[in-house]
């Protein structure tokens, strides 16, 4: 352990088995139930949340891969009834423990103070009517609120109702109270947030103590990650006076290294990995375990578009030999996979790819293609699939996997 806290260089394998252990993706599955789902939570900070429910939505098969007897109902509930966990921004709109809710002050701060410039001459005059009305009525729907208008808003127009609780809810006045499908409820913050975090004030004694924890943060995210800005660093501020990102970055970086809180690694004999990488020092033992060589029992799981081991997808196409680009914004002509397809991972190998629907109607789950790189156990596949169907509550699978 000494000879690690000292930097080490590893082998590629040893690489992948350390991402692999991290993320509760190797052997036997480590997590379960909701207790198991907010220890992994716990362990990488937070989970990417996205609306798109193809398959099931991004956060629900992220936790589907690790977590014994997850249903999105667990989700669903630790969000919204129990709420050890909360929605809010991190890496883009994510999930992470309640409990972090004082660290994100500067964000909500930020939203205060510099506010979404589009359509704001409408929005900030009706921002004390909506809060005003929830106050008084409790939580609602956009629709529940009619202020007659439509507004120039993130991807498209919309109600002037929810680009002002949209706005609400990033600087923290409000929280969502419940999802029903893409629509959401909120709720004052006040009421949904435990007091003794809700009225907590910044942790934070300045900017660079905020960004070095967030920095922190998504290193165990990812596990193991460069030193360079890109989508696993997504969100962080890194404004230093007088410098930009790459610089910024490198800096919170050595102080972090300096703290003894990350530690580089070098992995040798992978082309295109030409600097360290860092880990947390909370993944050394896992890290020394991974170097030990020690094979855990192979497993079959479909990991989600925005699956946290996938955040440094660099880094991913280099030590897995896999180049995985989510082509769901990427016009139809254009795509060379299809529009929401997954990474299948079997064993320590990324060995293909897989899209899947859900067909409410005929209650399963319709394989729409799958395209295979290197040599697949069919047998793991199908067992992934059928427990995928159950997941979401369908009666089985349909449809040819090409093996």
């Amino acid at each position: 352990m000494q000879s690690l806290r000292q930097g080490r260089r590893i082998g590629r394998r040893a690489a992948i088995r350390f991402l692999l252990d991290w993320h509760g993706l190797a052997g036997a599955r480590r997590y379960a139930g909701a207790g198991g789902m907010l220890a992994h939570i716990r362990r990488v900070g937070c989970i990417q949340f996205d609306p798109l429910d193809i398959c099931g939505r991004n956060a629900e098969l992220a936790l589907h891969a690790r977590v014994k007897g997850f249903t999105p109902a667990l989700l669903h509930d630790a969000l919204y009834k129990a709420r050890t966990l909360v929605d809010y921004w991190d890496k883009n709109m994510s999930i992470f423990p309640m409990e972090d809710w004082p660290c994100f002050f500067r964000e909500r701060q930020q939203f205060r103070e510099r506010p979404s410039s589009r359509s704001r001459e409408h929005v900030e005059p009706a921002l004390e009517e909506v809060r005003a009305q929830i106050d008084r009525r409790g939580p609602l729907f956009s629709a529940d609120i009619d202020l007659g208008k439509r507004v120039d808003w993130s991807w498209s127009p919309t109600t002037l109702s929810r680009a002002a609780m949209e706005t609400l809810y990033f600087t923290g006045d409000l929280a969502i109270h419940r999802r029903q499908g893409v629509l959401r409820a909120f709720d004052l913050a006040e009421r949904l947030v435990p007091p003794a975090l809700y009225g907590a004030g910044d942790p934070f004694p300045d900017a660079q103590r905020y960004e070095a924890w967030r920095v922190h943060r998504r290193i165990g995210g990812v596990g193991l990650v460069w030193a360079r800005p890109g989508d696993a660093y997504l969100g962080i501020p890194l404004e230093s006076p007088g410098t930009g990102r790459k610089a910024a970055l490198a800096q919170i970086i050595r102080t972090l290294t300096a703290e003894g809180r990350v530690f580089p690694v070098e992995i040798e004999g992978v082309p295109g990995i030409g600097e360290p990488c860092f880990v947390q020092a909370e993944a050394l033992e896992t890290l020394e375990q991974a170097m030990q060589g020690r094979a855990k029992r192979k497993r079959t799981e479909f990991l989600a578009p925005l699956d946290n081991m996938l955040w440094d997808r660099r880094l991913i196409e280099a030590l897995f030999g896999f180049a995985y680009r989510w082509e769901v914004y990427t016009p139809a002509a254009q795509r060379k996979y299809g529009y929401y397809v997954l990474p299948v991972l079997q064993g320590e190998a990324l060995t293909g790819r897989i899209e899947v629907v859900r067909d409410r109607r005929a209650r399963c789950l319709r394989v729409q293609n799958a395209w295979w790189e290197r040599k697949t156990d069919p047998e793991g596949v199908r067992d992934c699939l059928d427990r995928h169907a159950r997941m979401l509550g369908l009666d089985g699978w349909e449809g040819g996997i090409g093996l």
